[in-house]
């Protein structure tokens, strides 16, 4: 197991968390590994947190769990 995961938590105060920017990463349907990479080493660089997000369309009788990339 990695160090972080034995580190106490702790409550970060809410205008120290809105000075992270934050990048929204909307997905459709699989992922692409090498964009991902490059994201994420971006986003590290820049200090940004990202936010995944799985964009699905709701048919009228509702969300299917499969549909769901």
């Amino acid at each position: 197991m990695s160090d972080h995961v034995h580190q106490p938590m702790h409550v970060v105060r809410m205008p120290d968390a809105m000075k992270t920017p934050r990048w929204w990463l909307p997905f459709t349907h699989g992922v692409d590994m090498r964009a991902i990479d490059c994201v994420v080493r971006l986003a590290e660089s820049a200090g940004a947190t990202l936010v995944a997000a799985s964009l699905i369309s709701v048919s009228p009788h509702g969300a299917r769990l499969e549909r769901i990339p």
